[in-house]
């Protein structure tokens, strides 16, 4: 192993130095751009490889960061610069939520193993959903008692839940909110969830226990990082001192206290400025290498007039040059002008200067390029500041994308998506008069098959035999019947529903204007609209004898009704090319894909289990109410595709990024600072007790809180600031304060009427290539192995795969494997009444009626004792559902888990074997043979990543099928691995990679492949 050198310090400063070498508990604070993710990077190779730390590992360490980008990043730039140590995917580098559920996991499986946690948007449908028993309507507002409302106070029932759990305000609560708490928590618990704030109090309350997981904290921790400090809150900072308390470890925390910009949300710079240690040192990065003199000297004079902050000193490294004429402000007579300004600025001004992205003093300095539309951000403070601007840049040609912006419903794409569901759910309503009449028909034409089929289904639930005559009375043959009845009577309306739905949903795709795409095959074939009706749901409750009436299983798929148009009407990429650039196609699939993303969340939460008759309705009512308000556009913060375009986003967006050329308009009294909102909030339905710690949380309007963020906001600039100012109205018509603070340095420059930029200095426009930090999981990668044109759809798009009722079997059974092997692992021996235990424990359909549950469950409990059976005596496990990695170059990493890794005896030695569990068969030869290629280049995949992990070679790979009632079972002996394969491999996924990162996503056209897709429905 090498170990750290001195040499590897000369790329730092002094500061950063101490702080990679110190060994003391640390609190750094990291002025904007001053190469904080660097020094951490060095930290852990210092701890990992210095001679003076033999014993640190990399499950020694964990990381905290904000955000899940931050983590890719700092994981990847921490894996190219550490080439000889193993097991680098053992060291926790995320989000502290992301760790939470990982150890809950993990070391509280028999608790937790099989819960999956909300989203913030499934969250509140989920509210929504449970209304009545969530305890949303025991909170009456405080003056005239009315109740919250479903939807428009959505987010504040949930603020008021958060703001008592995170802030420890639990004392002071009355007891019918706390009971109130009480509901909500077992209405997610109910289901198997868990909303952020509960994996924290969970971890927290499990952190106060002995059990694995505190030995495992005592054990193994020796080091606890935690980036942007500043942001945590109450309840996270709880969390750090007792993993710190229970396992002795040294701390790092890093932040400053000056870009803390999300008190709105609980987090509270004071942690920074007063940090729990008591034996630590300071250490300030205070050098900025990524803005202009200009823009470190602005941004200083601004922060320094807050008062409650740490004192320091930002300088510039010089790494971008000033010049006098970089740094703008202009005032405006009204907000139109304003815009056209901006518009003016971007492109007679600023387009073509040149930048140079390494720096002016860098090593690796190349000649700069023409500033192009993707390295122009606008900031602004509120939304609707952002409406007149596209406006202007519609006008004038400039291309552009929005960020923090929820505008998805005010495409056309999606106003034209929303149509179908609304033409299904009126054509639903006109079909309604018809089915009593129909109801009245089959329940006197079919009256002993009927009896008949309600006499077979209490057999089944019993569990007793039916005989084959019987079993030929089924409800899908009365439902067949059904379906034809209805088809008919509306078929007998058929101009008159054509005509509507020309009104209705055909003039909504007018936009579209091509010749290849179909819309009028709507009404041809079989897969007319007509035939999406929800039949199930329009007969429910109403097919029976003596008020005994046929259960249908639910399954009304609004997303395969979605995919279906697309197949029906011949609407893809190709179709619809006609009179559009390739741009402009993409950013219509980009905001299908969201709207499909749209649909999947409703689906998980109300898939099978909302009123049957309803579902379509309150779909719609979804989509009117809240998801308008909870969705961005399609293309924002993709991964892999970096669109060419001004991007316009909100301040708070903006943390963590940087621009050569930054824009911020608006700079007016009332919008930055901004006023305090007003309407009814949190503070309406608490009592007096609570007024002083919200008050805590409210954002200080006028002084430090807007300070901070607008300081965020001139920081993530490079080199270039434009800033602006007109007046709105008479609330909003004097200049930012903010501004008059910053004319001491005599930085800022009237450009008005006056030409800046020379053009014979301008140089070629081009985009920098950033796709840099990529990292991919193989379930993603083998996406593009199967066909590059999958991955684009999915991974790019977003496109979801429709649900189905049997979704919840392969995750339990795979909760089961997980806490069967952990057991193992510890020499348990395990007899069929603890495998019965695990089943409970672990199992949970969220999408089946309990009769077919309890068929699944029973099929889940004698395979899994099968394979007990098989392997009792001869297992030996070495890895359960273990992290991997592989680095590919310094800036792709590829990621996955493996389900099993196993040391099997073969004569007098083991070797060691990387297992994969199926839970189905496959449907064909074709279906095999892609599923096991596509497997053996997983676990191939595995076997490197291994290597990786321990340094040791695997010897086989096996797939292993766990569907033991299928006569075609057929699961793999283990087999050897061929290190040619494993070269081959790794030549296959750069390959992949460099085409990903190139944009290269054509079509497999193999028909096996196509046959079995499922996203056939998009392509051809």
């Amino acid at each position: 192993m090498n170990s750290f050198e001195e040499k590897d310090l000369e790329q730092y400063t002094n500061e950063q130095k101490e702080a990679i070498t110190s060994d003391n508990n640390l609190r750094i604070i990291a002025c904007a751009g001053s190469g904080k993710t660097k020094t951490l990077v060095g930290k852990i190779k210092y701890l990992l490889e210095n001679s003076k730390n033999p014993k640190i590992e990399p499950e020694n360490i964990i990381a905290f960061t904000y955000t899940e980008k931050a983590a890719n990043e700092l994981k990847s730039r921490v894996v190219s610069k550490i080439d000889s140590k193993h097991g680098i995917a053992q060291m926790f580098v995320g989000t502290i939520h992301g760790w939470c559920l990982k150890v809950l996991q993990d070391y509280l499986f028999t608790k937790y193993q099989n819960y999956s946690v909300l989203s913030e948007i499934k969250l509140k449908l989920f509210v929504d959903k449970y209304y009545y028993t969530n305890g949303m309507v025991d909170l009456k507002h405080m003056k005239h008692g009315s109740d919250l409302w479903r939807f428009k106070h959505t987010n504040i029932f949930l603020n008021i839940i958060d703001i008592i759990r995170e802030q420890g305000l639990i004392k002071i609560t009355p007891e019918y909110i706390k009971d109130a708490i009480v509901k909500y928590e077992k209405s997610l618990t109910d289901k198997k969830y868990l909303d952020f704030t509960m994996l924290l109090t969970k971890t927290l309350d499990a952190l106060n226990e002995d059990n694995e997981l505190t030995k495992y904290i005592a054990k193994k921790i020796k080091y606890l990082i935690v980036d942007e400090y500043q942001d945590v809150n109450n309840i996270q900072n709880k969390l750090i001192k007792r993993i710190c308390d229970i396992s002795q470890c040294k701390i790092i925390v890093v932040g400053d206290d000056d870009q803390n910009i999300y008190k709105w949300r609980g987090s509270n710079n004071t942690y920074i400025r007063n940090f729990f240690k008591k034996d630590f040192k300071d250490i300030y990065l205070t050098k900025n290498f990524r803005s202009s003199e200009g823009i470190v000297v602005l941004a200083s004079t601004l922060i320094e007039n807050n008062e409650k902050r740490l004192p320091k000193n930002m300088e510039s490294a010089g790494n971008q040059e000033y010049k006098r004429k970089d740094i703008l402000f202009n005032q405006y007579a009204n907000v139109d002008d304003e815009d056209k300004g901006i518009a003016k600025y971007i492109k007679d001004e600023v387009l073509g200067m040149p930048f140079y992205d390494e720096g002016l003093k860098s090593k690796n300095k190349k000649e700069p390029r023409g500033i192009t539309y993707s390295d122009i951000c606008i900031l602004v403070r509120y939304k609707k500041r952002i409406n007149s601007l596209t406006k202007v840049f519609d006008e004038c040609g400039i291309d552009y994308i929005t960020a923090g912006v929820t505008n998805l419903f005010e495409q056309k794409e999606i106003i034209a998506s929303v149509g179908i569901f609304e033409y299904l759910n009126k054509l639903s309503k006109t079909a309604e008069k018809y089915i009593d009449q129909i109801s009245s028909e089959i329940n006197t034409e079919y009256k002993d098959i009927l009896q008949k089929i309600i006499n077979n289904t209490k057999k089944r639930q019993n569990k007793e035999k039916v005989n084959i005559e019987e079993g030929d009375y089924s409800k899908e043959s009365i439902l067949k019947i059904l379906q034809e009845k209805l088809l008919s009577k509306l078929n007998d309306n058929e101009n008159e529903l054509l005509k509507f739905c020309e009104n209705e949903l055909f003039s909504k795709w007018e936009f579209i204007n091509s010749k290849d795409f179909l819309i009028n095959k709507l009404f041809e074939g079989e897969k007319r609209l007509i035939t999406m009706l929800p039949f199930k749901g329009l007969f429910h409750g109403k097919i029976g004898l003596d008020n005994e009436f046929l259960n249908f299983d639910w399954e009304y798929n609004l997303q395969e009704i979605f995919q279906n148009f697309f197949e029906v009407t011949n609407f893809n990429e190709d179709s619809i090319q006609q009179n559009k650039t390739k741009s402009q196609v993409e950013i219509i699939f980009f905001n299908l894909g969201k709207f499909s993303q749209v649909i999947n969340d409703y689906e998980e939460v109300n898939f099978t289990t909302t009123c049957p008759d309803k579902y379509l309705e309150y779909f719609l009512k979804f989509l009117e109410h809240g998801a308008k308000d909870y969705y961005e556009e399609g293309w924002v913060n993709n991964t892999f595709r970096t669109v060419n375009a001004v991007q316009i986003m909100t301040i708070h967006q903006a943390k963590g990024l940087e621009f050569p050329v930054v824009v911020i308009p608006g700079l007016n009294e009332n919008f930055l600072p901004g006023s305090n909102m007003g309407g009814t909030s949190e503070i309406h339905f608490l009592p007096d007790d609570f007024k002083k710690p919200l008050e805590e949380l409210k954002i200080d309007a006028k002084k430090e809180d807007e300070r901070r963020l607008f300081y965020v906001a001139i920081t993530r600039s490079q080199k270039y600031l434009f800033l602006s100012q007109a007046p709105v109205n008479k609330m909003a018509k004097k200049v930012s304060r903010f501004i008059k603070e910053m004319e001491s340095p005599n930085i800022l420059i009237d450009s008005n009427n006056t030409k800046i930029f020379p053009d014979d200095i301008k140089i070629k426009q081009q985009a920098k290539n950033d796709r840099n930090n990529l990292q991919l999981d193989f379930t993603t990668l083998s996406d593009y192995f199967y066909c590059p044109y999958k991955f684009k759809l999915v991974s790019l798009y977003g496109f979801c795969t429709p649900l189905n009722r049997r979704m919840g079997y392969g995750k339990s059974f795979h909760s089961a494997l997980m806490e069967y092997h952990i057991r193992r692992g510890k020499e348990e021996v395990l007899t069929d009444v603890e495998i019965n235990d695990i089943v409970d424990r672990q199992t949970y359909f969220p999408y089946q009626s309990d009769l077919l549950a309890g068929d699944l469950k029973n099929k889940l409990t004698k395979n899994l004792k099968s394979y007990h059976s098989d392997i009792k005596d001869s297992l030996r496990v070495e890895y359960v559902e273990q992290d991997i990695q592989y680095k590919i170059n310094d800036d792709i990493l590829i990621v996955g888990k493996v389900d099993l890794i196993k040391n099997e005896k073969n004569y007098n030695d083991f070797e060691t074997v990387i297992v994969d569990f199926k839970t189905k068969v496959p449907k064909n030869n074709d279906d095999k043979e892609i599923t096991d290629e596509l497997t053996n280049n997983q676990l191939n995949l595995y076997a490197i990543g291994y290597k990786e992990l321990t340094g040791e070679n695997a010897t086989s790979t096996q797939i292993f099928n766990l569907d033991y009632d299928n006569k075609d079972r057929n699961h793999n002996n283990p087999k050897l691995i061929n290190n040619t394969q494993l070269e081959d491999l790794k030549i296959k996924i750069r390959d992949s990679v460099d085409s990903i990162k190139t944009s290269n996503f054509l079509k497999c056209n193999k028909p096996k492949y196509c046959d079995l897709c499922k996203y056939k429905s998009l392509c051809i």
